[in-house]
């Protein structure tokens, strides 16, 4: 019986060997052809979706390479005699092989390398399990083998191996065994089926921080070390979303996935150099003899590690809406993966890449290419059985072009092209012999994978996802069965215990499928809805803590926000209509279940208010702040600043060093952070545009409650503002692309080229009859468009805000005296049942409204919203009573007023990215009250008012400051206009030419003015400067600068504002929109006038203003140094102040230019011009 085994298993092994390097010679063939269409193409930009030309040709070849059935049959025919001969026999008679172990040992390693390369994780277990027992002292199966255990949850499988007598400490192996050891130990802990205190899964948690923090330290880590840190983050990460988890302790859940994928990014660099260029041929194939299955077996490994944690890492950043971030990672991972050239590794991140496209409202048009790409990966390649007969549709698909022009940094708007609903598709043959339909069948993930591809080619069809779920999960579920049934037949010593049939990976898929659909969809039939997110529920309650983003989600999708029906103001126009229906007390009951839900939502946000899941977090916060409206203020504030900036909140939190975690933990927190911090010469104005298109307000100042109120539903407003501004904003673009395109024409046709545009002769040609008829039809245009921005100016204050815009306004300080009047209006107010918070917000308002129908219609908005406890609200006449009461008591007391309400004060506007692009500053309501600043959320504000150790406003150095102009050496005319303007030694650095980034961060750094003149922002590198510290204030005096690009509906966007206000910039002043250069040339000449005269040229023909502050003449105060003012004026030296002008916005903290530069200056000086009583003053 022996020899006869023996014989069979050298004729079989030597069979076994030559299938195996057959797989990796095919594949390496394969990874040649993809990798000549790479080289063959030396412009192709693999960082960028823009030319797809070249992915549309490996996506074919990969379809038609995968089509080969020669794959498949070797994949399993090596399997098969592996597993059901070779090993089974060993295993029996461990005589066979105790003398040749390497020999058997080979074979189990290459072919775990194989499965796992392609995904297949419980065959790669498989496969370990088996060479493992050839070759027990291997250290690199054994530390394989307890990683994946544990990630699979296989601990049966874990701890048969743990204590293995085999393996041992060995400085040769690098070390780390017993940290692995321990680690997975502790893994099982945190596992376990057995419920822990809170103190023991703590002291788990501190133990392997500990270990984390010994082996971070270690300069040469064995893999042993690099898998222990791969489990300790994952462990940290799902602690972090544990119920009430300490974040400031343990971290947030993206900061252990980024710090778990960066470890596995620095294997495979360390591992191979430059892996991510275009020309790299990655080695993994190189493989020509079996007995290099040792360095196979790690080049697979350390691939796979990269893949799962970059695709784990990107999932995290999809969830909090980092998109941009998640993009270009996943566009790496999709590029090597192509290298690679195994189905799963290209479809994940694929499809990662069409969901990306699918959910935000930019670059619709690239969904051309991906669902082409997708179609040519998975659709059928012949259409006869002799293989002769291509598929109509490649030809189709292949004949396209799919190079699609990026958009401009200074355009001024979102090109949303419509979604094609379809592609051209042919499935593959039933009973097909090819490798695609053999891993469908044999890899429960790539199965699941191919479903959601198919699902997003149909636009996440909401019929389809919920008549297949079933399916893809009872058969998905069937070949994990198989899968794992596998495993344990061949380990007969082993007793399967309590085995879940379902596997981490395939649930996660499962559920980012349904949730995906969801948000894909978020109008379906309620009955479809419950139906996904109950099946969401039940599949993440199988991991309830690795899952917890996903049933947060379905729960809370679940659920209906209610209470826009309670607000009449938002149906009716007509105000007789809504004050009626504001008496009609019964249509805004709300239902005991409809309570209860809020109840259940309330409870959610306290125990897990700590994770920055954006679809879950914003809708939760603004459904939970929409029902505290009325019953509570300070709540329901609290969660709608905890609605916004979700993904611009997260960057700060995975930083390694940074400690800000910009959150409030609780309404109690908020309210103190407000009441002790908040400065008293400020307003702080959010507006928030939710799901249904309602435009909601809060305001909070010092020492008032804060108001929340429901303005307008947009959609349903009248004359259509958005498709307006959308137009102008495209007429303006194009307006200016014609004047450059004329520009260029004329100059070529007199022989001018693009390097000759300095030749004097330039402006000569310019003013040519030609010329002149094209500049007026120019200016004619752009006349044209100014008119059109101040109608709708005028029409967002008279339309969206109507009425509202009163409060808008900010209040002032109040003395003994005024406080009394105040006092006296609140207590009327209270008398009549008005809450103390809201009757001294209406005191106030009452002195401040400049329209007496303003505060008339507010006083009833505020009755309505009191009318749980205002008795009286049954009488019509009620806030009419209350009116005159106050108009009779207390109007001679408005004149105490007036003088005070005149002086500037400052306002804080944070609006939703979909509205950032107007140019709310210029609305008539702030004329007079023109002090207004941006900021992302209330977060940043109060970070940086702390930062800056509550001085405002900000004093900067102008003598400090660099300044960049005209980088890209095409902006002649503006270089001329600054150089006969500005007086270039009085700037500390000045640049003509790009800087590189890191002179770029190292002045933002240092300086305290940074100022660039030319195209757009500049091209910073903007994840450099999202992890750098920016002491300067940005002046960015470029087309669109500091717009923020729209993502869609719910994220925060994409600018480089978010970039410097992150990195800690006091402010960030730029342009919301493209302009015309000589315009906002005009603009800047004039803000340098009156805010950094030291930097003009014709400082001694200027005129000073100053405010004198004492009578000795010795403390002045000049306005216009205050950036925010020199702003405002400056618009008024544009030919279009609003076109233009208005297009320049603050970000961040008021700012003040240092006087001592124009002080040392005015010693000269005899005389200035007093502003507080308008007279020249001798000064020295």
């Amino acid at each position: 019986m022996g020899t006869c085994h023996s014989t069979l298993s050298r004729h079989v092994i030597t069979n076994v060997e030559n299938k195996i390097l057959k797989i990796i010679a095919l594949l390496k063939s394969r990874q040649k052809e993809i990798q000549d269409i790479y080289d063959g193409k030396k412009e192709f930009n693999n960082y960028t979706l823009e030319d797809m030309n070249t992915y549309m040709k490996v996506a074919d070849k990969l379809g038609h390479e995968w089509n080969n059935p020669l794959l498949k049959g070797l994949m399993e025919e090596s399997k098969n005699i592996w597993l059901n001969q070779i090993f089974p026999t060993l295993r029996d008679n461990s005589s066979l092989w105790m003398y040749n172990t390497y020999k058997f040992s080979n074979l189990g390693k290459m072919l775990a390398g194989i499965a796992f390369l392609s995904g297949n994780y419980n065959l790669g277990l498989t496969y370990l399990v088996t060479a493992l027992e050839t070759e027990p002292s291997n250290h690199l199966v054994y530390a394989a083998l307890l990683k994946w255990s544990c990630l699979l949850g296989e601990f049966d499988i874990l701890h048969q191996y743990l204590q293995s007598p085999h393996i041992h400490e060995s400085t040769d192996e690098g070390g780390g065994i017993s940290d692995l050891r321990c680690v997975c130990r502790l893994f099982c802990e945190f596992y376990g089926p057995n419920r822990r205190k809170r103190d023991e899964i703590n002291a788990i948690l501190n133990h392997l921080i500990n270990i984390d923090i010994r082996l971070s330290s270690v300069q040469v880590s064995s893999i042993h070390s690099f898998y222990a840190q791969h489990l300790i983050q994952h462990v940290l990460g799902i602690a972090a979303l544990a119920p009430e988890a300490d974040i400031e302790t343990y971290k947030d859940y993206n900061y252990h996935m980024r710090a778990a994928a960066e470890v596995s990014l620095n294997l495979l660099e360390s591992h191979l150099n430059d892996f991510m260029k275009r020309e790299t041929r990655i080695p993994v194939y190189n493989v020509t003899n079996i007995v290099d299955s040792q360095n196979f077996l790690l080049d697979a490994m350390i691939l796979t590690d990269y893949f799962v944690t970059e695709k784990i890492y990107c999932q995290a950043l999809l969830e909090s809406g980092c998109i941009n971030d998640c993009e270009s990672r996943v566009l790496c991972t999709f590029f090597v993966a192509t290298k690679i050239v195994l189905p799963l590794r290209v479809l994940e991140p694929l499809n990662m890449l069409h969901y990306i496209k699918l959910r935000t409202a930019n670059d619709h048009d690239k969904l051309k290419g991906i669902r082409a790409m997708t179609s040519l990966l998975l659709g059928r390649v012949f259409e006869d059985s002799q293989k002769t007969i291509v598929s109509p549709f490649r030809a189709k698909l292949l004949e396209e072009n799919y190079v699609f022009p990026a958009q401009r940094i200074d355009q001024s708007f979102t090109v949303k092209s419509l979604i094609s609903n379809t592609i051209p598709f042919a499935t593959h043959q039933n009973n097909c012999n090819c490798f695609i339909c053999y891993e469908k069948v044999n890899n429960s993930i790539f199965f699941v994978q191919k479903r959601y591809s198919m699902l997003l080619l149909e636009n996440m069809s909401v019929s389809t996802c919920r008549n297949k779920i079933d399916e893809v999960k009872s058969f998905g579920s069937m070949l994990l069965q198989k899968e794992q049934d596998q495993l344990y037949k061949l380990l007969q010593k082993i007793k399967q215990s309590d085995h879940t049939v379902y596997t981490l990976p395939f649930l996660s898929d499962i559920c980012v499928m349904l949730c995906n659909c969801l948000l894909i969809n978020p109008d379906m039939p309620k009955d479809d809805k419950h139906f996904l997110c109950n099946s969401v529920i039940t599949n993440a309650a199988r991991y309830p803590c690795r899952l917890r983003t996903f049933s947060l989600l379905a729960r809370h999708l679940k659920r209906k926000c209610v209470n826009l029906r309670k607000y009449p103001w938002l149906f009716y126009s007509d105000n007789k209509q809504c004050k009626r229906k504001m008496l009609d007390l019964e249509q805004c009951q709300i239902s005991a279940e409809e309570r209860s839900e809020f109840f259940d939502a309330e409870s959610d946000f306290k125990l897990f208010g700590h994770i920055f899941s954006l679809d879950w977090r914003r809708r939760i916060s603004l459904y939970l702040g929409a029902g505290y409206v009325e019953s509570d203020p300070w709540q329901s504030a609290f969660y709608f600043i905890e609605s916004s900036g979700t993904s611009l909140r997260q960057y700060p939190r995975i930083e390694k060093h940074s400690q800000v975690d910009l959150r409030f933990d609780n309404c109690r927190q908020f309210q103190q952070n407000i009441l002790e911090m908040f400065p008293n010469d400020f307003t702080y104005i959010q507006l928030i545009l939710d799901d249904s298109n309602v435009l909601w307000f809060i305001r909070y100042s010092a020492d008032l409650d804060p108001v929340v109120i429901p303005l307008v539903q947009i959609s349903n407003a009248p004359d259509n503002i958005p498709e307006r501004f959308l137009d102008i904003l495209v007429q303006n673009d194009a307006s200016m692309k014609f004047s450059q395109t004329r520009y260029h024409e004329i100059l070529e046709q007199n022989g001018i080229s693009k390097e000759e545009e300095s030749d004097p002769r330039v402006a000569e040609i310019l003013q040519n009859d030609v010329s002149q008829k094209d500049g007026a039809k120019y200016w004619a245009i752009r006349e044209s468009l100014e008119q059109k921005m101040e109608n709708i100016l005028s029409d967002i204050q008279n339309v969206w805000l109507q009425n509202f815009k009163c409060l808008f306004l900010p209040f002032i300080e109040t003395d003994n005296k005024m406080e009394r009047k105040v006092f006296e209006a609140q207590n009327i107010l209270e008398v009549y049942g008005i809450r103390s918070g809201r009757a001294k917000f209406l005191a106030m308002l009452f002195f401040r409204a400049d329209d007496e129908d303003d505060f008339l219609q507010m006083l009833w908005i505020f009755c309505y919203l009191e009318r749980d406890v205002l008795n009286h609200m049954s009488g019509v006449t009620v806030p009419g009573n209350i009116y005159n009461t106050l108009m009779d008591k207390c109007f001679e007391n408005r004149k105490l007023f007036n003088h005070d309400f005149e002086k500037d004060k400052y306002v804080v506007l944070s609006v939703s990215q979909e509205l950032s692009s107007y140019p709310w500053e210029c609305l008539p309501i702030f004329y007079q009250n023109s002090l207004v600043t941006r900021i992302q959320t209330l977060h940043f504000f109060l970070n940086l008012y702390i930062k800056h150790q509550h001085e405002i406003p900000i004093s900067v150095d102008t003598k400090n400051s660099c300044l960049v102009i005209d980088p890209g050496d095409n902006m002649d005319f503006t270089l001329g206009r600054m150089k006969k303007n500005l007086n270039y030694d009085n700037f500390s650095n000045v640049f003509t030419s790009k800087l590189p980034t890191q002179d770029f961060l190292q002045f933002i750094k240092t300086s305290d003015i940074f100022v660039f003149v030319g195209h757009g922002h500049g091209n910073f590198n903007t994840f450099s400067l999202r992890t750098a510290q920016c002491r300067a204030v940005p002046i960015l005096m470029g087309c669109s600068s500091v717009r923020i690009k729209d993502e869609g509906r719910g994220f925060d966007g994409d600018s480089i504002v978010h970039d410097f206000i992150i990195s800690g910039a006091p402010a960030v002043i730029g342009c919301l929109w493209m302009v015309s250069d000589e315009d906002i040339d005009k603009f800047f000449i004039k803000f340098v006038e009156l805010c950094a005269s030291e930097w003009s040229k014709h400082m001694k023909k200027l005129s000073f203003h100053v405010k004198i502050q004492k009578h000795d003449y010795s403390l002045r105060y000049y306005p216009t140094r205050l950036m925010m003012k020199a702003l405002v004026e400056a618009r008024s030296a544009c030919r279009l102040p609003l076109l233009t002008g208005a297009s320049v916005v603050s970000y961040g903290l008021p700012v003040m230019a240092n006087p001592a530069p124009l002080e040392a200056f005015l010693k000269g000086c005899c005389q200035i011009n007093d502003l507080n009583n308008n007279k020249k003053i001798n000064l020295f």
